[in-house]
């Protein structure tokens, strides 16, 4: 069934910003805000997880010259470029911090760990 047709493929990948939350994160609670200003929206995902388990990981598979073949994260990154199709316009950013670290913060559009 062609699910696109009934729902944008946003909303079809959506899900798995919260399955990572709760399956990789151990997240007990998730908060989703929406925030609606012309044709733009914001999307904000609260959770009282772990956060990343390894930033130097997400950052390799997220970067636009990526050809990793693993699948960690693939949820979320695809839902993120789902949101926002042109990777040059697109406005993201991760946060997260660790038991008794500073906050770790990541933006789009991310080139590369090296950059």
């Amino acid at each position: 069934m062609p699910y696109t047709d009934d729902f944008p493929e946003a909303l079809l990948t959506f899900p798995e910003i919260i399955d990572g939350s709760v399956a990789q994160g151990r997240a007990t609670e998730v908060t989703i805000q929406f925030e609606f200003a012309g044709p733009r929206c914001c999307a904000t995902v609260t959770d009282n997880g772990k956060g990343l388990a390894s930033l130097e990981r997400f950052r390799t598979w997220a970067s636009v010259k990526s050809a990793a073949d693993s699948t960690s994260g693939h949820g979320l990154k695809k839902a993120m470029t789902k949101l926002e199709k042109d990777y040059e316009k697109a406005e993201w950013i991760i946060e997260f911090r660790k038991p008794n670290r500073d906050i770790v913060r990541i933006t789009a559009p991310f080139m590369g760990p090296d950059r």
